[in-house]
Protein backbone atom coordinates (compact mmCIF):
# COMPACT_ATOMS: atom_id res chain seq x y z
CA UNK A 1 0.00 0.00 0.00
CA UNK A 2 1.05 3.63 -0.46
CA UNK A 3 3.36 5.09 2.14
CA UNK A 4 4.08 8.66 3.19
CA UNK A 5 7.67 8.35 2.06
CA UNK A 6 8.36 11.11 -0.47
CA UNK A 7 11.27 12.06 -2.71
CA UNK A 8 12.16 13.98 -5.84
CA UNK A 9 12.96 11.26 -8.37
CA UNK A 10 15.18 12.06 -11.37
CA UNK A 11 15.48 9.80 -14.44
CA UNK A 12 18.53 9.70 -16.70
CA UNK A 13 20.68 7.27 -18.64
CA UNK A 14 22.08 4.17 -16.91
CA UNK A 15 25.61 4.74 -18.25
CA UNK A 16 25.84 8.32 -16.96
CA UNK A 17 24.17 8.06 -13.57
CA UNK A 18 27.36 9.33 -11.92
CA UNK A 19 27.17 12.54 -13.94
CA UNK A 20 23.54 13.06 -12.97
CA UNK A 21 24.49 12.63 -9.31
CA UNK A 22 27.40 15.07 -9.76
CA UNK A 23 25.12 17.66 -11.34
CA UNK A 24 22.52 17.28 -8.62
CA UNK A 25 25.14 17.74 -5.90
CA UNK A 26 26.11 21.05 -7.47
CA UNK A 27 22.55 22.29 -7.98
CA UNK A 28 20.93 21.57 -4.62
CA UNK A 29 21.55 20.24 -1.14
CA UNK A 30 20.99 16.63 -0.19
CA UNK A 31 22.55 13.30 -1.01
CA UNK A 32 21.28 11.48 -4.09
CA UNK A 33 20.35 7.83 -3.70
CA UNK A 34 20.29 5.40 -6.62
CA UNK A 35 16.94 3.62 -6.83
CA UNK A 36 17.55 1.71 -10.07
CA UNK A 37 19.70 1.97 -13.19
CA UNK A 38 19.44 5.60 -14.29
CA UNK A 39 17.11 6.59 -11.43
CA UNK A 40 18.11 8.63 -8.37
CA UNK A 41 16.16 10.22 -5.55
CA UNK A 42 16.66 13.17 -3.25
CA UNK A 43 14.68 14.41 -0.27
CA UNK A 44 11.98 16.80 -1.55
CA UNK A 45 13.31 20.26 -2.23
CA UNK A 46 13.82 22.89 -4.90
CA UNK A 47 13.13 21.50 -8.37
CA UNK A 48 16.26 21.64 -10.56
CA UNK A 49 16.89 20.77 -14.20
CA UNK A 50 20.17 18.85 -14.71
CA UNK A 51 21.32 18.19 -18.25
CA UNK A 52 21.72 14.49 -17.45
CA UNK A 53 18.13 14.19 -16.18
CA UNK A 54 15.51 13.53 -18.83
CA UNK A 55 12.57 13.50 -16.42
CA UNK A 56 11.66 14.35 -12.84
CA UNK A 57 8.88 13.18 -10.53
CA UNK A 58 8.68 15.97 -7.94
CA UNK A 59 7.53 15.03 -4.45
CA UNK A 60 6.91 11.45 -5.56
CA UNK A 61 5.41 8.85 -3.22
CA UNK A 62 6.50 5.24 -2.96
CA UNK A 63 3.87 2.51 -3.34
CA UNK A 64 3.91 -1.27 -3.53
CA UNK A 65 1.57 -4.24 -3.57
CA UNK A 66 1.45 -8.01 -4.01
CA UNK A 67 -0.14 -7.69 -7.46
CA UNK A 68 -0.75 -5.17 -10.22
CA UNK A 69 -4.30 -4.70 -8.95
CA UNK A 70 -3.14 -4.03 -5.41
CA UNK A 71 -0.49 -1.56 -6.57
CA UNK A 72 -2.99 0.25 -8.83
CA UNK A 73 -5.44 0.49 -5.96
CA UNK A 74 -2.79 1.84 -3.59
CA UNK A 75 -1.78 4.52 -6.08
CA UNK A 76 -5.35 5.64 -6.74
CA UNK A 77 -6.15 5.69 -3.02
CA UNK A 78 -3.54 8.41 -2.71
CA UNK A 79 -3.87 10.12 -6.10
CA UNK A 80 -7.63 10.14 -6.62
CA UNK A 81 -9.31 9.41 -9.92
CA UNK A 82 -6.91 10.93 -12.46
CA UNK A 83 -7.83 10.05 -16.06
CA UNK A 84 -4.57 11.47 -17.44
CA UNK A 85 -2.21 8.55 -16.76
CA UNK A 86 1.46 8.01 -17.59
CA UNK A 87 3.37 4.88 -16.60
CA UNK A 88 7.05 4.45 -17.41
CA UNK A 89 9.92 2.16 -16.50
CA UNK A 90 13.66 2.88 -16.04
CA UNK A 91 15.64 3.24 -19.22
CA UNK A 92 17.68 0.41 -20.67
CA UNK A 93 21.26 1.03 -21.67
CA UNK A 94 21.61 1.24 -25.44
CA UNK A 95 24.01 -1.27 -26.99
CA UNK A 96 25.87 0.37 -29.84
CA UNK A 97 23.62 2.01 -32.42
CA UNK A 98 20.86 -0.58 -32.31
CA UNK A 99 17.31 0.25 -31.24
CA UNK A 100 16.52 -0.32 -27.58
CA UNK A 101 15.42 -3.83 -26.69
CA UNK A 102 12.05 -4.51 -25.09
CA UNK A 103 12.21 -3.74 -21.39
CA UNK A 104 11.87 -6.69 -18.97
CA UNK A 105 9.12 -4.72 -17.21
CA UNK A 106 7.17 -4.04 -20.42
CA UNK A 107 4.51 -6.64 -19.61
CA UNK A 108 4.08 -5.38 -16.06
CA UNK A 109 3.95 -1.80 -17.34
CA UNK A 110 1.15 -2.64 -19.79
CA UNK A 111 -0.80 -4.52 -17.12
CA UNK A 112 -0.54 -1.62 -14.68
CA UNK A 113 -1.65 0.91 -17.32
CA UNK A 114 -4.67 -1.26 -18.14
CA UNK A 115 -5.64 -1.75 -14.49
CA UNK A 116 -5.24 1.93 -13.58
CA UNK A 117 -7.53 2.91 -16.44
CA UNK A 118 -10.14 0.32 -15.50
CA UNK A 119 -10.06 1.23 -11.82
CA UNK A 120 -10.46 4.96 -12.56
CA UNK A 121 -13.50 4.22 -14.73
CA UNK A 122 -14.91 1.65 -12.31
CA UNK A 123 -14.59 3.78 -9.19
CA UNK A 124 -16.17 6.75 -10.95
CA UNK A 125 -19.23 4.68 -11.83
CA UNK A 126 -19.51 2.51 -8.70
CA UNK A 127 -18.85 5.11 -6.04
CA UNK A 128 -19.68 8.29 -7.92
CA UNK A 129 -16.24 9.69 -7.21
CA UNK A 130 -15.30 12.81 -9.15
CA UNK A 131 -12.42 12.63 -11.56
CA UNK A 132 -9.49 14.98 -10.99
CA UNK A 133 -9.08 17.34 -13.99
CA UNK A 134 -6.01 19.29 -15.03
CA UNK A 135 -3.41 16.98 -13.51
CA UNK A 136 -1.36 14.03 -14.71
CA UNK A 137 -0.60 10.93 -12.71
CA UNK A 138 2.99 9.93 -13.41
CA UNK A 139 4.06 6.46 -12.29
CA UNK A 140 7.57 5.04 -12.44
CA UNK A 141 7.51 1.25 -12.13
CA UNK A 142 10.78 -0.05 -10.70
CA UNK A 143 9.83 -3.70 -10.31
CA UNK A 144 6.66 -5.76 -10.08
CA UNK A 145 4.88 -4.34 -8.04
CA UNK A 146 6.86 -1.43 -6.67
CA UNK A 147 6.59 2.11 -7.97
CA UNK A 148 6.97 5.81 -7.31
CA UNK A 149 4.20 8.19 -8.35
CA UNK A 150 3.33 11.86 -8.32
CA UNK A 151 0.70 14.30 -9.55
CA UNK A 152 1.73 17.23 -11.74
CA UNK A 153 -0.33 19.99 -13.40
CA UNK A 154 -1.04 19.66 -17.12
CA UNK A 155 0.32 22.80 -18.75
CA UNK A 156 0.18 23.84 -22.39
CA UNK A 157 3.79 24.97 -22.80
CA UNK A 158 6.50 24.08 -25.34
CA UNK A 159 8.63 21.01 -24.49
CA UNK A 160 11.67 23.27 -24.10
CA UNK A 161 9.97 25.00 -21.16
CA UNK A 162 8.16 22.07 -19.56
CA UNK A 163 9.57 20.39 -16.46
CA UNK A 164 8.59 17.64 -15.80
CA UNK A 165 9.02 16.73 -19.43
CA UNK A 166 5.84 16.14 -21.45
CA UNK A 167 7.45 12.98 -22.86
CA UNK A 168 6.92 9.79 -20.81
CA UNK A 169 10.14 9.20 -18.93
CA UNK A 170 11.55 12.23 -20.75
CA UNK A 171 12.06 10.00 -23.78
CA UNK A 172 10.98 11.60 -27.06
CA UNK A 173 12.83 9.10 -29.21
CA UNK A 174 10.92 6.92 -31.62
CA UNK A 175 12.64 3.61 -32.28
CA UNK A 176 11.00 2.98 -35.66
CA UNK A 177 13.61 2.58 -38.45
CA UNK A 178 14.07 5.43 -40.92
CA UNK A 179 15.53 5.37 -44.43
CA UNK A 180 18.75 7.11 -43.43
CA UNK A 181 22.45 6.39 -44.03
CA UNK A 182 23.17 5.90 -40.32
CA UNK A 183 21.50 5.69 -36.92
CA UNK A 184 22.66 9.25 -36.16
CA UNK A 185 19.27 10.48 -37.37
CA UNK A 186 17.85 9.36 -34.00
CA UNK A 187 19.63 12.21 -32.23
CA UNK A 188 18.17 14.84 -34.54
CA UNK A 189 14.69 13.30 -34.57
CA UNK A 190 14.70 13.42 -30.78
CA UNK A 191 16.16 16.93 -30.65
CA UNK A 192 13.45 18.25 -32.97
CA UNK A 193 10.76 16.76 -30.72
CA UNK A 194 12.23 18.69 -27.77
CA UNK A 195 12.47 21.85 -29.86
CA UNK A 196 8.86 21.53 -30.99
CA UNK A 197 9.83 22.85 -34.43
CA UNK A 198 11.66 21.54 -37.49
CA UNK A 199 13.29 22.98 -40.63
CA UNK A 200 10.90 23.98 -43.40
CA UNK A 201 11.03 24.53 -47.16
CA UNK A 202 12.21 28.13 -46.81
CA UNK A 203 15.10 27.19 -44.47
CA UNK A 204 18.78 26.82 -45.25
CA UNK A 205 20.33 24.25 -42.93
CA UNK A 206 24.07 24.23 -42.24
CA UNK A 207 25.06 20.70 -41.18
CA UNK A 208 28.59 20.63 -39.76
CA UNK A 209 30.31 17.26 -39.52
CA UNK A 210 27.62 15.87 -41.79
CA UNK A 211 29.10 12.55 -43.01
CA UNK A 212 27.64 10.10 -43.77
CA UNK A 213 24.52 12.28 -43.93
CA UNK A 214 22.09 11.15 -41.24
CA UNK A 215 21.20 14.64 -40.03
CA UNK A 216 21.20 16.07 -43.55
CA UNK A 217 18.72 13.41 -44.65
CA UNK A 218 16.34 14.45 -41.84
CA UNK A 219 16.51 18.12 -42.84
CA UNK A 220 16.04 17.26 -46.50
CA UNK A 221 13.00 15.21 -45.55
CA UNK A 222 11.38 18.37 -44.19
CA UNK A 223 11.95 20.17 -47.49
CA UNK A 224 14.88 22.38 -46.46
CA UNK A 225 18.01 23.16 -48.44
CA UNK A 226 21.16 21.79 -46.83
CA UNK A 227 24.83 22.72 -46.93
CA UNK A 228 26.65 19.64 -45.59
CA UNK A 229 30.22 20.32 -44.46
CA UNK A 230 32.57 17.40 -43.99
CA UNK A 231 35.84 16.27 -45.53
CA UNK A 232 34.53 12.70 -45.56
CA UNK A 233 32.19 11.33 -48.21
CA UNK A 234 28.43 11.39 -47.84
CA UNK A 235 26.08 8.53 -48.53
CA UNK A 236 25.54 8.42 -52.30
CA UNK A 237 21.78 8.93 -52.06
CA UNK A 238 22.13 11.95 -49.78
CA UNK A 239 24.97 13.44 -51.83
CA UNK A 240 22.88 13.23 -55.02
CA UNK A 241 19.93 15.11 -53.54
CA UNK A 242 19.17 18.27 -55.58
CA UNK A 243 18.71 20.42 -52.45
CA UNK A 244 22.05 19.43 -50.91
CA UNK A 245 25.45 21.02 -51.38
CA UNK A 246 28.43 19.09 -50.05
CA UNK A 247 31.41 21.21 -49.00
CA UNK A 248 34.55 19.13 -48.41
CA UNK A 249 36.15 21.33 -45.79
CA UNK A 250 36.91 21.50 -42.08
CA UNK A 251 33.65 22.16 -40.26
CA UNK A 252 35.05 24.78 -37.91
CA UNK A 253 36.84 26.69 -40.65
CA UNK A 254 33.93 26.96 -43.08
CA UNK A 255 32.35 30.37 -43.69
CA UNK A 256 28.97 30.01 -45.44
CA UNK A 257 28.32 32.06 -48.55
CA UNK A 258 24.63 32.31 -47.60
CA UNK A 259 23.53 32.87 -44.01
CA UNK A 260 21.87 29.72 -42.63
CA UNK A 261 18.60 29.77 -40.72
CA UNK A 262 19.36 26.45 -38.95
CA UNK A 263 22.65 25.20 -37.53
CA UNK A 264 23.26 21.51 -36.93
CA UNK A 265 26.55 20.31 -35.49
CA UNK A 266 27.52 16.78 -34.44
CA UNK A 267 31.27 17.17 -34.89
CA UNK A 268 33.67 15.05 -32.86
CA UNK A 269 35.55 17.88 -31.16
CA UNK A 270 36.39 19.32 -27.76
CA UNK A 271 33.07 20.37 -26.20
CA UNK A 272 34.28 23.89 -25.47
CA UNK A 273 34.93 24.38 -29.17
CA UNK A 274 31.44 23.24 -30.16
CA UNK A 275 29.94 25.38 -27.39
CA UNK A 276 31.74 28.49 -28.63
CA UNK A 277 30.50 27.77 -32.16
CA UNK A 278 26.93 27.68 -30.85
CA UNK A 279 27.37 30.83 -28.77
CA UNK A 280 28.62 32.79 -31.78
CA UNK A 281 25.86 31.42 -34.02
CA UNK A 282 23.19 32.82 -31.69
CA UNK A 283 24.43 36.32 -32.57
CA UNK A 284 23.14 35.90 -36.14
CA UNK A 285 19.78 37.67 -36.64
CA UNK A 286 18.96 35.21 -39.42
CA UNK A 287 19.29 32.09 -37.30
CA UNK A 288 16.03 30.37 -36.31
CA UNK A 289 17.30 27.37 -34.36
CA UNK A 290 20.30 25.20 -33.61
CA UNK A 291 21.12 21.69 -32.44
CA UNK A 292 24.72 21.25 -31.27
CA UNK A 293 26.20 18.14 -29.67
CA UNK A 294 28.78 18.63 -26.91
CA UNK A 295 30.86 15.46 -26.77
CA UNK A 296 32.50 14.67 -23.43
CA UNK A 297 35.30 12.37 -22.31
CA UNK A 298 35.97 10.47 -19.11
CA UNK A 299 36.74 11.78 -16.58
CA UNK A 300 33.97 14.17 -17.61
CA UNK A 301 34.32 17.83 -16.72
CA UNK A 302 30.94 19.50 -16.31
CA UNK A 303 32.02 23.15 -16.69
CA UNK A 304 30.97 23.24 -20.35
CA UNK A 305 27.66 21.57 -19.46
CA UNK A 306 26.98 24.27 -16.87
CA UNK A 307 27.88 26.95 -19.43
CA UNK A 308 25.52 25.39 -21.98
CA UNK A 309 22.68 25.26 -19.44
CA UNK A 310 23.25 28.93 -18.65
CA UNK A 311 23.36 29.88 -22.34
CA UNK A 312 20.09 28.03 -22.98
CA UNK A 313 18.42 29.62 -19.95
CA UNK A 314 19.65 33.20 -20.20
CA UNK A 315 19.86 34.13 -23.91
CA UNK A 316 17.29 36.85 -24.50
CA UNK A 317 14.75 36.12 -27.22
CA UNK A 318 15.53 32.39 -27.28
CA UNK A 319 14.08 29.24 -25.77
CA UNK A 320 16.69 26.64 -24.94
CA UNK A 321 17.59 23.47 -23.11
CA UNK A 322 20.72 21.41 -22.62
CA UNK A 323 19.87 17.72 -22.34
CA UNK A 324 21.44 14.33 -22.66
CA UNK A 325 19.07 12.73 -25.16
CA UNK A 326 18.24 9.05 -25.21
CA UNK A 327 20.28 8.71 -28.41
CA UNK A 328 23.27 10.54 -26.91
CA UNK A 329 26.20 8.59 -25.53
CA UNK A 330 28.74 10.46 -23.38
CA UNK A 331 27.46 13.78 -24.67
CA UNK A 332 24.73 16.37 -24.24
CA UNK A 333 22.79 18.34 -26.83
CA UNK A 334 22.30 22.09 -26.80
CA UNK A 335 18.83 22.91 -28.18
CA UNK A 336 17.89 26.50 -29.03
CA UNK A 337 15.06 28.14 -30.97
CA UNK A 338 13.85 31.68 -31.25
CA UNK A 339 10.99 32.38 -28.86
CA UNK A 340 8.85 33.85 -31.65
CA UNK A 341 9.49 31.01 -34.11
CA UNK A 342 6.19 29.62 -35.38
CA UNK A 343 5.54 25.96 -34.55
Amino acid sequence: MATEKRADVYLGGPATIDLLVAELSGLRAGKARELAAGVVSLAPGALVDPAFARQVLPGAREASGKSASELAGAILDGAGLVPDLEVTVPELERRGSRALEQHPLAGAEAELVNLLGKKVAGRAVKHGEARVPGVRLRVLLLEPWHAWWCLTPVRDVPPLLAWPSPFPGGRALGEAPRDAPSSAHRKLDEALAWLGVHPREHDLVLDLGAAPGGWSSVALGYGARVVAVDRAALDAKVAAHPRLTHVKQDAFGYLPEETPTWLLCDVIAEPARSFELARRALESPALHALVVTLKLKRPAKLEVVRAARALARDTSGWLGRCKQLVANKLEVTLLMRRADLAT
